[in-house]
Formats: structure tokens, sequence, C-alpha cells
């Protein structure tokens, strides 16, 4: 609403929806100089406090970025290609920022045609101070969770935090723990599934049966050392499963191996298939086993590279589709 208005026109109302929005942002009234720049669309609220759209939207990201390198002055160049954003406009959002002493420009003394930017004291208590605000109200609305809701959320993040942020280019991938499964995971795991071959496939709720007929047989309790399931979690995110059941006494069966969209590129597929070998191997099975079907290319190249080839193909009409069911062993 305020982006589209014209603050020269209609000044006086353009005012009064600041000091509504500065309200929501919880700044302090004594802080509240407000001051519209004609000829732009832009609010000065003092020299600590730049609003309203640029600072949400843009110059805060910027302080986050430039944060993030506090021992070393960060180029220009990296906060333009990390925000994606238009070198001029750029340039201009910076010129603001050192005016207001938030940010350092200067030559790079490797490079005189490039800059480097740092946060001044002022841009740090101001990163600060708006930090602690946003993990405050983060912190508030969390609280109107019970223990499992702040559990499901934190999760949620985390899955999102993997399928958009990731780790940097530079940086090692990160590692998922692999534990034993706790209440309540099994189903979930079998309906992420069962919700991925749907919309990937066209599957029907046929394979949702099947996968909860087969968890219904699994009981590693009552077959310690012949039977397990893992669940890969990275940072309160379950992220995938897989399963070994005792098919006879020389074979075991790999089940139900699942990998989250969010965690895919991470090698977990090729790491929960090489535990489940090791722990059969370790048990004394002489020979791994699995179900899986034509069109699950992904996971028939990891099978393949693991060691598995297959044996049996048998056309089907299963899951609402024509296929062609496999099934793939390998030695231990």
């Amino acid at each position: 609403e305020l982006a589209m208005t014209n603050p020269r026109k209609d000044g006086e109302w353009f005012k009064r929806k600041i000091h509504e929005r500065s309200k929501t942002l919880d700044i302090p009234l004594e802080k509240k100089n407000i001051e519209v720049n004609k000829g732009a669309r832009r609010v000065v609220m003092d020299v600590k406090y730049t609003v309203v759209l640029d600072l949400i939207a843009t110059e805060y990201p910027m302080n986050v970025e430039i944060r993030e390198f506090p021992e070393t002055p960060v180029a220009a160049a990296h906060v333009a290609r990390e925000l994606s954003m238009d070198p001029g406009q750029l340039s201009r959002i910076l010129s603001a920022l050192c005016a207001q002493n938030l940010l350092e420009r200067r030559p790079d003394p490797a490079d005189a045609r490039r800059q480097t930017l740092s946060l001044t004291e002022t841009g740090w208590a101001l990163h600060e101070e708006l930090t602690a605000r946003a993990n405050a109200r983060t912190a508030a609305l969390l609280a109107r969770l019970d223990p499992a809701g702040q559990a499901e959320a934190t999760a949620a993040m985390a899955r999102l935090q993997l399928m958009f942020g990731g780790a940097a280019e530079d940086a090692a991938p990160p590692a998922p723990t692999l534990r034993d499964p706790r209440p309540g995971e099994l189903g979930e795991m079998v309906g992420r599934q069962a919700r991925f071959y749907w919309e990937s496939h066209g599957w029907d709720s046929e394979w949702e049966r099947v996968a909860l007929a087969i968890l219904s047989r699994f009981d590693p309790a009552a077959r310690p050392g012949r039977e397990k399931g893992w669940i890969a979690e990275l940072n309160g995110a379950a992220l995938g499963c897989v399963f070994v059941a005792e098919e006879d006494a020389q074979t075991a069966r790999l089940r139900l191996l699942y990998v989250d969209a969010a965690a895919r590129g991470l090698g977990l597929g090729r790491r929960l298939v090489g535990e489940c070998m090791g722990f059969a191997r370790d048990s004394g099975y002489r020979r791994m086993r699995l179900w899986t079907m034509n069109v699950l290319a992904p996971a028939r190249r990891i099978y393949a590279a693991q060691g598995f080839a297959c044996i049996e193909e048998t056309p089907v009409r299963q899951f609402g589709q024509d296929l062609v069911s496999e099934i793939w062993e390998a030695a231990l």
C-alpha cells in the first residue's frame, strides 16, 4: 500500500500510515521523527531508523549479509549477487546507509575497482536491536504452541531452510544424523512417500495401504539384531527413512527407502542403503533383497551403485498404473 503511494501528493496521509507502521514495528515514539523526502518514495525516521519497505525488504537483509563477514569486509559485488540486486539499486542504497553512518564503504586494497563493505558501530547496534526484536516476535509466536507444536514448527522451518537456503557453495553439505524411529514417525514417513508418489507418478492410495501393511509386520523388538529402522534427521527435521526386515535366515529385505525433497543431493539415499547393508552383514545375513518399480530411476541408480542387480521383472497393474515390478538382490 505504501509502495504505491505518491508522498509528494499525499504527504499527510503518508506520514499517518508511517506512524501506524512504526507502531507495528514497535519503534519507540520518541524516535518517530518522520520526514518525507520530496521527489522520492522514501521515508527517514531519524539517523538510526530507515523505513519502511526498504528496511524490511532490502536494507535489513543487506545488513544480515554483511554481518556474516564480521572479521573481513565483504565485497559489494557479493552482496548484490547474494541478494539478487541490480547494481544501480545497490549503489543507491549503499549511499543512503553510508550517509546514515550505518555502513562503511572502502576501496578493496587488492583491486581498486571493487568496494568492500562493513557495518559501523551504529550499524551493528541497529542490526542487533532489530534481530532481538525479530527473535522476540518469533518466541512470542512459538509460545502459543504446545511443545509438540513447537517441535513441528521448528522441523518445518529446518526443511524450508534446506530447500531454499542450503549450505554455501564452498561449504561441506550438512550431514543428517541417523537414529531410531520415534512414535508417530512411521506413519509420517509413509504419508510423505504416498504424497510424493501420487504427485510425481500418479500412484493411488494402494501404495499407502501396502506400505502400512509392510510396517505392521516390522517388529525389531521381537527380532532384535535381525530388524532395524532408521530416521534421518537434520536440525530437528525428519528427512528420510529406511528399514531392514527379515525375509528368511539368510536373506534381509530393504524396505521403504525415502529421502525428503529438502535433503536430496546430500548423498542421504546412498548413506541409508549403506547403513542397511552394514547392519544386515553384521547380523549374519548372506544377501539382501528389495522390491521397487521400473519408474523409480533415482532409487534404482542408488541400488546399482551399492552392488544390487535386478533378478526379476514382472509387468503389473498396480497403484493405478501400468508398471514393471522388480526384485533386486546384492550379496553381503
